[in-house]
């Protein structure tokens, strides 16, 4: 396995070691904040164990060369900050995939394991569509009516 902890970047695909000093929380990630108990809960873990048991999923950060934002893992990503230099080497995956397919996924991952506010699920949604997805494909990607995403959506025209 490689290592990473210098701008060389990495093909997609490819998984690797890298120090979280590199990774950057997606400027477009679904969740806005992580509760400070979640974090510490993360962070334990990764200090017991010496690792995450799940790669980071992450695609080459466009804003600054030689660093990556996480796709998948912000959570994990938020952990290993809390640790700072206690943190070990965490496991990514580059990935290659377009902007949508982006937000889709953060919209999967963090549905299924978090509750979210729907105010944020709203604004997601909302970046789904601009990125020209369809309420229908919305909501089969997440287990969920194309309604849902529009009742969802709705609350972006609230007072």
């Amino acid at each position: 396995m490689l290592t990473q902890t210098t701008q060389t970047l990495i093909p997609a695909g490819q998984t690797f070691m890298a120090d979280r000093r590199l990774l950057r929380r997606h400027p477009r990630n679904m969740r806005r904040a992580y509760p400070l108990d979640d974090v510490k809960v993360m962070a334990g873990s990764i200090k017991a164990n010496g690792r995450v048991f799940q790669p980071l999923l992450v695609i080459e950060n466009s804003e600054e060369a030689g660093t990556y934002s996480v796709v998948d893992g912000n959570l994990r990503l938020a952990a290993a900050d809390f640790l700072g230099n206690e943190c070990p080497l965490l496991e990514v995956k580059i990935v290659a995939v377009s902007e949508a397919d982006q937000l889709l996924t953060m919209a999967v991952v963090n549905g299924v394991r978090f509750d979210i506010p729907p105010i944020s699920e709203a604004l997601h949604f909302q970046s789904l569509r601009r990125e020209g997805r369809t309420n229908n494909e919305i909501g089969r990607a997440l287990g969920r009516s194309a309604n849902h995403v529009a009742d969802r959506l709705e609350l972006l025209n609230l007072d």
